[in-house]
């Protein structure tokens, strides 16, 4: 009995920690960056990035905070937040990676802008 009571808690404790990615992300904020009412999910940019780029190594974004429309900056729609706008770092070369803003402009996965692209020496 002691074991099944140790497997379930093990199992779930699993199951709950590997739910907690998506949540884990803490947003950035960003200025002069409005809402227009198209989002994203953090998994689904983050894949729609290396659909376009297929070049494109490590990947990992976090949603943006408007600073100056904070209460459009994302929403939760069933089990999923969306982000109005996210902030994308993507890995190009052993050494090298940009950072942008991944900017969601339809209801189709590829339908975004980037911008604010940097390019960083690592």
């Amino acid at each position: 009995m002691k074991k099944l009571l140790l497997g379930v808690v093990v199992v779930a404790a699993f199951a709950i920690a590997s739910t907690a990615s998506g949540y884990d992300r803490r947003p950035v904020t960003i200025s002069a960056a409005y809402g227009d009412g198209w989002g994203q999910t953090i998994t689904n940019a983050q894949q729609a990035i290396h659909a376009r780029y297929s070049d494109a190594g490590f990947s990992y974004c976090v949603g943006a905070i408007l600073a100056d429309d904070r209460a459009n900056s994302s929403w939760i729609y069933g089990y999923s937040r969306f982000w109005d706008k996210l902030v994308c770092y993507v890995q190009t070369a052993p050494h090298a990676a940009v950072t942008f803003v991944f900017d969601p402009k339809g209801a189709k996965q590829n339908a975004y802008t980037i911008y604010r692209l940097r390019h960083l020496s690592v």
